[in-house]
């Protein structure tokens, strides 16, 4: 054995090591500042894997209730007369009641089998009418489901328990009520019920989430009218199918079987345990199984996740090591409460190594104690913040595993940190210079970021494939690396100027030169800070500011397609002008026009009315309303118009719209406009008067426009007239679409570990004023001694905290904006829609992130003050 072992060994297995991990028990402040460093270093480690957990569960939730409810559970239908010998073929419809009796039987025990939980059952039957009593009704669509008439509302009943309970409507039309007979071309069911009819008024129903999967049954279209809807029990409507043996496929029931999984509560991993349940069902192929939109779901769901996988990780780990710099704070602390003994150490031989592990056996169980609370933190604020309060299991395992890594590399950091002290390589009092050999590292940063930008608008920020968009990670890694790159060279030109001021300041106000003295002592801890708050103000302001550029953009396409909040087609004769007294107005829309051989959508408005509907951005239009809606005007088949994303040369005089021709006097050009919606087509607005005679085989649609507040008031008019509108347009639609629903969660959690870095800089700040605690207590007995009163000294701490904080603050929010200017205009989701992306400055949060720095550091300087204060001089003066 080696001499430096053999000295090695009896060093760590003396008191101060064996004694290591109890003796921070007299040091609660250390402990407790190692504590919060390192649960905010879990929560940051922790956060990426169970936020993309939530991610997978809100974009699984969304699809699955977004849907109708039976659209996502394990469903099997008219299992008992499938012929396992003939895949693909359906004979559902010649079901009797016989054959729904043995099936239900059979289904039930393969899904208990599966292990799916007891399914519920839906029967309908086309049933023939007799024609001698309903001429108009060829036949009733009778339904069966156990608790159906719970969820209508009832209008008159009896207390029998079988018979027909039917709507009000047809009760009315065939002058029917309870106690009637309803006679059928096989057999006759009494009416025990009447409801109120489900489908409700005109062609738009609100029907509730229970009939969703039958709406086609209840709800009329523009094509056709459902026959009526008649609620029926099992028995009834076993007895009324018809029995026509000479007919091949005679009308039958049909039947379905829904297990009821809790789909809305399905993560990506209970989701495919679900796929895997459905799998061992045994009736597989044919017409034995409905298809389930379950494996749709989940297969988007993976590749919305993993849209966001890439920008995910470089955040997240972006901000574990700033919180590794927290934990290297925290370290300073412990090097400064610890400075004699280390000292004593160092002077008695020890080496290096030995103190490191010594500092590391000290700050175990705080260590681990922080890491346990930031995994269960960072769980609850994903669970709060996040897109689901869902997470898988798997999720929490890994994020176990990142925070165990990171704890181990932080425990190691503060190792070498006590090791580094002790050798006086780190050296918290001294206010050199950062090394000149560090300054290439700095270079490549911003080198790094240059060339990331350049890839990514090579790449583009966005893509689109298979109904997901996903974030160019590039487009998140490349304002991180000019963050740290900027900052850093920031840092360097900070660390060169204080001692430049320290010199000059000896003839300033006493709180001036103070404050700069004590920030050029302790250069280091001082920068640490500058770049642990300017980091955070600028991830928070650039996330802000690209997530509001990206909903203004996304917005305004929506807007510019859609035309209104509410856009809705009116069924009614061309050119229809009703009087809707101000609750909305009516624009004509001309697919099919020709101007200059090329096709040209055509928008006739009101001027009277179009501008108080419309849904107008004057950043996407290039002017405000009352600019350009004015200049409209027209008679006959003569009107000024507006070209709207015109990129031909030749000037537009004519519009052809089949046999008419439209002459127009283009008065004003606009990139977008309200109502856009022929893919890289243009557009040209003229007044609707000039269009409502044109010929009537274009392809034309009247539509409504109107608002949240105006939309019941409009459909109440137009129903007045027998007006139905078929298709609404509304921007939300567009905007609450599932493939843009990640890259805004993403954002979010870019903005949440903003603020959560903010928390590091806070903490840094304290941390701040902790370091050298004892030399400052000292320092402001020996100032009061030469004259400096209280008032000085606290605007001393003020403006000492206020100089890191407030240039910390200027300098992340102009590196960011920077950054949002360039990073913008690369976020085209769509570039098949006008208007091209938006910038938005992130007004709001400027101003709030000032006011938090303005609090945060006018509350640590009275916090500073008051502790300095509350010491005795006696007792500080003698410690130093």
């Amino acid at each position: 054995m080696s001499g430096s072992r053999r000295r090695l060994l009896p060093t760590l297995g003396s008191a101060p090591w064996t004694r290591a991990p109890v003796l921070l028990a007299r040091a609660p402040a250390v402990v407790i500042a190692i504590v919060i460093a390192t649960a905010i270093l879990g929560i940051a480690a922790a956060s990426g894997p169970l936020f993309l957990s939530a991610v997978g569960s809100a974009t699984l939730t969304k699809q699955v209730v977004d849907a109708c409810p039976e659209r996502s559970l394990p469903t099997v239908s008219n299992p008992a007369v499938n012929d396992p010998n003939l895949p693909g073929q359906n004979y559902s419809s010649s079901q009797t009641g016989a054959d729904v009796a043995d099936g239900d039987t059979a289904v039930r025990a393969a899904m208990r089998e599966a292990g799916l939980p007891d399914p519920y059952r839906v029967l309908t039957l086309d049933a023939p009418m007799d024609p001698a009593v309903d001429q108009v009704n060829a036949t009733l669509t009778l339904y069966s489901r156990s608790d159906a008439r719970n969820h209508v509302e009832v209008l008159s009943s009896s207390d029998e328990g079988r018979g027909a309970w039917i709507s009000d409507r047809y009760a009315e039309v065939r002058d029917l009520q309870v106690g009637d007979t309803l006679a059928f071309a096989s057999g006759s069911a009494p009416i025990t019920g009447i409801y109120r009819d489900l489908a409700g008024e005109g062609i738009v129903s609100d029907l509730p989430s229970y009939w969703c999967s039958w709406s086609d049954l209840i709800v009329p279209t523009v094509e056709r009218r459902p026959p009526p809807f008649v609620l029926v029990d099992p028995q009834t409507m076993y007895d009324v199918v018809p029995n026509l043996p000479e007919v091949a496929l005679p009308p039958g029931i049909y039947a379905w079987w829904y297990s009821p999984v809790d789909t809305p509560a399905l993560t990506v991993a209970t989701a495919g345990t679900v796929l895997d349940q459905i799998d061992r069902l045994p009736y597989r192929g044919g017409g034995y199984q409905t298809p389930s939109d379950l494996p749709r779901f989940v297969s988007t769901t993976i590749d919305a996740r993993d849209s966001i996988r890439g920008p995910v990780l470089p955040v997240a780990l972006a901000a574990t090591a700033l919180a590794l710099l927290l934990v290297a704070a925290a370290g300073f602390l412990w090097a400064e409460q610890r400075s004699g003994e280390v000292a004593l150490l160092t002077s008695r031989g020890v080496s290096s190594g030995p103190i490191g592990f010594k500092a590391a056996l000290e700050m175990l169980i705080p260590v681990t104690f922080g890491a346990l609370v930031g995994w269960a933190g960072s769980i609850a604020l994903v669970r709060w913040l996040g897109p689901s309060p869902l997470i898988e299991p798997g999720a929490l395992s890994r994020a176990v595993q990142t925070v165990g890594l990171a704890a181990l590399v932080g425990l190691c950091a503060l190792g070498i940190l006590a090791g580094l002290r002790s050798r006086r390589s780190v050296d918290v009092r001294s206010g050199r210079r950062f090394r000149w050999a560090l300054l290439p590292w700095e270079i490549a940063f911003l080198v790094a970021a240059v060339l990331t930008y350049r890839r990514a608008r090579a790449e583009g920020g966005a893509a689109a494939f298979a109904e997901t968009i996903s974030l160019n990670p590039l487009l998140i890694a490349f304002p991180l690396l000019a963050l740290v790159g900027a900052l850093l060279l920031i840092a360097r030109l900070v660390a060169v100027l204080l001692p430049v001021l320290r010199r000059r300041s000896r003839r300033w106000p006493p709180a001036l030169w103070l404050s700069i003295r004590r920030m050029a002592s302790t250069i280091a801890v001082t920068l640490t800070v500058f770049v642990l708050a300017a980091v955070p103000v600028g991830v928070l302001i650039y996330s802000a500011g690209l997530t509001e550029s990206l909903v203004q953009t996304v917005t305004a396409k929506a807007e510019i397609y859609s035309g209104a909040v509410h856009a809705l087609d009116m069924e009614a004769e061309p050119g229809y002008d009703p009087d809707l007294g101000g609750h909305g107005t009516v624009v004509t829309v001309i697919r099919d026009g020709v101007a200059n051989g090329q096709q040209i959508e055509v928008l006739g408005v009101d001027t009277d009315t179009f501008a108080q509907f419309a849904a107008w951005d004057p950043a996407a239009v290039g002017a405000e309303p009352e600019d350009l809606v004015p200049l409209i005007s027209g008679t006959g088949t003569r009107s000024t118009a507006i070209l709207v994303a015109w990129d031909g040369e030749d000037p537009v005089r004519e519009v052809q719209l089949r046999s008419t021709t439209l002459t127009v006097d283009v008065v004003a050009t606009a990139p977008a406009f309200p109502g856009l919606r022929l893919i890289k087509a243009p557009m040209i607005v003229v007044d609707r008067a000039t269009v409502v005679d044109s010929d009537r085989y274009t392809q034309r649609q009247d539509e409504l426009w109107t608002d949240d507040a105006n939309l019941d008031a409009a459909l109440l008019i137009l129903d007045g007239e027998d007006v139905t509108v078929d298709l609404v347009r509304t921007p939300d639609a567009f905007l609450g679409v599932t493939d843009l629903l990640p890259i805004g969660w993403m954002f979010g959690y870019l903005q949440t570990i903003a603020a959560l870095t903010g928390v590091i800089a806070v903490t840094a700040q304290l941390l701040y004023l902790a370091v050298r605690q004892r030399q400052r207590f000292a320092a402001f007995h020996l100032s009061r001694r030469m004259g400096v009163n209280n008032a000085s000294h606290l605007r001393s701490l003020l403006s000492e905290v206020g100089a890191v904080l407030g240039l910390a603050w200027l300098a992340g929010v102009a590196v960011a904006l920077c950054c949002v200017r360039l990073a913008y205009p690369l976020l085209e989701v769509n570039a098949d829609f006008p208007p091209a992306p938006l910038f938005d400055a992130p007004l709001t949060l400027l101003v709030v992130s000032a006011v938090a720095l303005v609090a945060a550091a006018a509350g640590t300087a009275v916090a500073a003050h008051a502790a300095a204060r509350s010491t005795q001089a006696s007792a500080v003066l003698r410690l130093d």
